[in-house]
């Protein structure tokens, strides 16, 4: 095999290997992001409810 073709064949398993890192990382970044959404859909909605809870109490006359 000559050199020429030694070098395509590396560069060419090397480009593969960056894009299937840079798809690797793109997925984990994926899921970590939905991850971050989850967690703070579920915060927004305790802080919600708690704000709903506590004006049912102020209209009821308990936190006077």
């Amino acid at each position: 095999m000559s050199n020429d073709r030694r070098n395509t064949i590396s560069h060419s398993s090397t480009v593969n290997r960056v894009k299937n890192n840079r798809r690797i990382m793109k997925e984990k970044i994926d899921m970590l992001l939905q991850y971050v959404f989850i967690i703070a859909t579920i915060v927004s909605t305790s802080c919600l409810i708690y704000v709903v809870m506590w004006l049912d109490a102020l209209r009821k006359g308990w936190l006077v």
